[in-house]
């Protein structure tokens, strides 16, 4: 699978984690993509140390929805993160649009990101979706 992913904003941070999935269960002639990730939310401290301290590092935020639309603006479903954050989602190769919900207390989600899938190339990097905390 080849994937280009493109950011609309610099909240994202990829990191090498993803992985081809075998067979769609609903056609059995469907190669599908694991597209996988974190959602986090920070900064979690007001002041930020040089070095970073370990215990301001972004938190993970279980419950955060993410809607998934192909490249037709329909929605394809909407993953939630677990109680590490993590989230996949298993995709037939097209464009799509990653769109984070608004969550509970934080001031505004991040904005949209597409993400291409494409056949015979590599898995996609893992993302990371960054909440705003709004803490300085």
């Amino acid at each position: 699978m080849r994937v280009s992913i493109s950011y609309a904003v610099a909240l994202l941070v990829p990191s090498a984690l993803a992985s081809v999935c075998a067979v769609s269960p609903s056609n059995h002639n469907v190669l599908t993509v694991t597209l996988a990730g974190r959602v986090v939310a920070g900064p979690t401290c007001p002041v930020t140390d040089i070095p970073p301290d370990p215990a301001c590092a972004p938190a993970p935020l279980p419950g955060a929805r993410l809607d998934v639309f192909d490249s037709g603006g329909r929605k394809v479903t909407t993953v939630v993160a677990d109680a590490q954050g993590r989230f996949s989602v298993n995709l037939p190769p097209g464009r799509y649009l990653i769109v984070p919900k608004p969550f509970d207390r934080l001031p505004r989600p991040p904005r949209a990101i597409t993400v291409d899938i494409r056949a015979g190339s590599p898995p996609p990097a893992e993302l990371v979706i960054v909440y705003d905390t709004g803490v300085r």
